[in-house]
């Protein structure tokens, strides 16, 4: 019989005692249920039990077992840290309240010193255990019957690395022949990059030049065979100077922004615990996660991303947390409290925690929010640059082409994955394309050479979206605009689709768009392709910098159609398509490139039932305080500019003790500028 043991009985005990007590498996009983474990991995959780040990009331539970936390019974990288994070929180909830209820710092120090405590008596005990990696482990996946039936026969397309990334992964991963195989336990524990070892064990794949742009044929051999050819050898050496390019020119320009993003959210200084009581709310609909046909996931739930948030419970009037098992809020529309719609906190720099969210109880005291959030953002951004070698390597194939539900009755994806067709519902119809003149402004050039080949498809058309009229035989006529990016990778018209065009012309309808007819047009045929370019972490770097850094015009153009909820959503989407990025950081970044009145040369952040404008990064940054101009650029230009000189609602930063000391500590909520006394 399994012998029942009393988890809380072993707190009694320090782990250097029970390092002699324990052995083999048994039943573990906590507060909330029991489990089969093992000696070694109760050994591992009792230092995380020194928790319960300082702090009684913490109830112990199966959470608090590093067993519940190794996935598939392997324990990874994250398997003690997501123990530690557990019985942490377990300690703060159930002394939350308390007249002696420790600090979120002191808990935190805690954390640390356990950590060492595993790492100091790993490093004694398991030293003799310790293994590695050798050829053997790669040559005996290699040998594998199926992977070497691939591996000796390959085949320059897409398909054929899909089929070896697939089969490889399946043997690493399940085939329990391989349990044993170091290689496997690495990945299994998630201590190497999966990407990374495919390409050793599996081809190369698919590699970029310099421009981003894949090279036309794969690299068939891995590095586990070895590069046999010019070619191979060749096209993988453009990796390293893809990579040093971006470590010496890309992540300089990531850093600025970087700075800039710091000194303007910088404004937004400090959340105070309890409830402002503001009645505004964001709406947001909970988005379910998306997959593309062949199962791989394209968007997380949105759940991911608005844990922590306090949402209104419409039928009992009360605000309740959002948490990542809560799914019955998948696909409906919720209002939450939201920094961004509007906090009512006294401090004009500072928010509340319950507009802020839960995570406010994990922030330090004394912690400037604006640049927390901001340089936690960024960070991710820059190192993902920095490390563009690794992720190439776990990118090595463009990102598939997967038309939109709404679009499907419309176009379709031709079969080789690379471009669209018409759909078959038109068939038997009168169909016309419409192109507006942006999108096709070489078309003209057509007429000037003997072949559509002699021009270069990206100079003749750049197609972020066209229009289809319909005609049915009824003579009912249906008008759709379709999108045809992905990864803002814009479409081409084919070369068959060029000389389609030249030869039957077109027409213009009343708002000067191109209009060809699609009646010689043989459906078989593919209509557009996308280049095969791959959409990297500089690209996705700059256009969370652009949307965030919107020029002027842009800004314009905007009016009277941009609401807060709209642009809270498109930056959410935007910077979650490559990181994971909690809401309540986003919505921190928004609220401090946010200003009142321009008009009124009001530069303050808005509290609840203000005014919201939405700024520009220079224009804002100039009309704050003196301290983040000059520190920011053209410091000269600044200081003898009159404007610099006045303004009633120039907002306090924190570096303002650098040049008003005396004024900044007596009045640390002041936000008048400092010259008004003078």
């Amino acid at each position: 019989m399994t012998a029942v043991l009393h988890a809380r009985k072993m707190l009694a005990l320090p782990p250097e005692q029970l390092k002699g007590m324990l052995g083999g498996s048994f039943t573990l009983v906590f507060d909330d249920g029991q489990m089969q474990v093992t000696s070694k991995s109760t050994l591992v959780s009792s230092y995380a039990w020194e928790y319960h040990r300082r702090y009684p009331k913490t109830p112990i539970l199966m959470k608090h077992h590093c067993s519940s936390h190794a996935k598939d019974g392997i324990f990874g990288a994250k398997t003690h840290i997501n123990m530690l994070n557990a019985c942490m929180w377990s300690t703060y909830d159930a002394y939350k309240g308390d007249s002696n209820a420790p600090s979120i710092m002191a808990l935190s120090k805690l954390a640390y010193d356990i950590t060492n405590a595993i790492y100091n008596a790993a490093v004694l005990v398991t030293e003799a255990d310790v293994v590695s990696l050798d050829i053997t482990d790669f040559i005996e996946i290699m040998e594998d019957a199926d992977v070497k039936a691939l591996l000796d026969n390959p085949k320059p397309t897409q398909v054929w690395v899909n089929e070896c990334y697939s089969v490889i992964t399946d043997k690493l991963k399940k085939d329990e022949r391989y349990a044993n195989n170091n290689l496997s336990k690495a990945l299994r524990g998630g201590l190497v990059r999966q990407g990374q070892l495919l390409q050793c064990v599996g081809p190369r794949g698919y590699v970029t030049d310099l421009d981003s742009h894949y090279f036309k044929y794969p690299i068939t051999r891995g590095f586990g065979q070895g590069m046999r050819s010019w070619y191979n050898m060749l096209t993988e050496s453009r990796s390293s100077s893809k990579a040093l390019g971006a470590n010496k020119s890309q992540i300089s320009g990531a850093e600025y922004f970087a700075r800039r993003l710091q000194l303007l959210v910088g404004i937004v200084q400090r959340v105070h615990p309890g409830d402002c009581g503001s009645q505004h709310y964001m709406r947001w609909k909970v988005q379910p996660e998306k997959r593309d046909e062949a199962g791989n996931v394209t968007k997380e739930c949105d759940l991911r991303y608005l844990q922590g948030k306090y949402y209104l419970d419409e039928k009992s009037g009360t605000l309740k947390e959002i948490k990542k098992d809560s799914t019955e809020l998948i696909g409906k529309y919720i209002k939450f409290r939201s920094i961004v719609s509007g906090c009512n906190h006294p401090d004009p720099n500072g928010v509340c925690a319950t507009c802020y969210g839960s995570i406010a109880e994990s922030i330090p005291p004394g912690t400037n929010i604006g640049h927390l959030n901001a340089a936690y953002m960024t960070q991710q951004s820059s190192q993902n640059i920095i490390s563009t070698k690794h992720f190439l390597s776990g990118a090595s194939l463009v990102s598939r082409i997967v038309v939109r539900p709404e679009f499907r009755d419309w176009i379709q994806v031709s079969p080789d994955g690379l471009g669209y067709m018409l759909a078959d519902n038109l068939a038997g119809r009168e169909n016309y394309l419409i192109f507006h003149p942006d999108s096709v402004a070489g078309l003209v050039d057509l007429a000037n050479v003997d072949d559509a080949e002699e021009l270069a498809q990206s100079h003749v058309s750049n197609i972020r979206n066209f229009g289809i009229r319909s005609i049915g035989k009824d003579g009912v006529e249906i008008n759709q605009l379709v999108d045809v990016t992905v990864d803002k990778r814009a479409a081409m018209l084919t070369y068959t689709a060029l000389r389609y065009i030249k030869a039957v012309g077109w027409t213009y309808d009343d708002k000067r768009n191109y209009v060809v007819s699609l009646a010689k047009w043989d459906p078989n045929n593919t209509l557009m392709e996308l280049p095969m370019k791959q959409y990297n972490m500089s690209d996705h770097a700059k256009a969370i910098a652009d949307m965030i850094e919107a020029s002027t015009a842009k800004i314009e153009a905007t009016k009277g159609r941009l609401s807060w909820e709209n642009a809270l959503v498109e930056l959410c989407d935007l910077v979650n398509s490559k990181l994971d990025v909690n809401i309540v950081i986003l919505e921190t970044i928004l609220l401090g490139t946010m200003v009142r009145s321009y008009a009124q040369d009001d530069y303050r952040i808005p509290k609840g039932g203000t005014a919201k404008e939405i700024g520009t990064a220079a224009r804002t940054i100039s009309g704050r305080s003196m301290s983040a101009v000059v520190a920011y650029d053209a410091m000269a230009k600044q200081l003898v500019n009159p404007k610099s000189l006045y303004g009633a609602h120039r907002p306090q930063l924190v570096m303002d003790v650098f040049l008003m000391p005396e004024h900044t500590v007596k009045d640390p909520y002041r936000y008048t500028t400092y010259y008004a006394d003078k």
